[in-house]
């Protein structure tokens, strides 16, 4: 993955199904879509990685993740 340019998330209390959408994230190669792995609630966005999408690739777990879910 290229330098990333946006991350577009769910919002906060929306239900997903396992295989929709879950984020969008685009970068110098363009929009690549992450699908949900489970069905659940969003309960948590990472804010601080939607404000500053080039943090994605750094390899620190507490710092890159996505969406918080809460399964069904």
């Amino acid at each position: 993955m290229g330098v990333v340019h946006q991350l577009d998330l769910p919002t906060k209390g929306q239900h997903l199904v396992a295989g929709d959408p879950l984020v969008t994230i685009t970068d110098d190669q363009g929009a690549h879509l992450v699908s949900t792995p489970f069905s659940g609630t969003v309960q948590k966005l990472n804010k601080d990685l939607q404000a500053a999408p080039q943090s994605l690739i750094n390899n620190k777990q507490t710092d890159n993740w996505l969406v918080q879910l809460k399964a069904d």
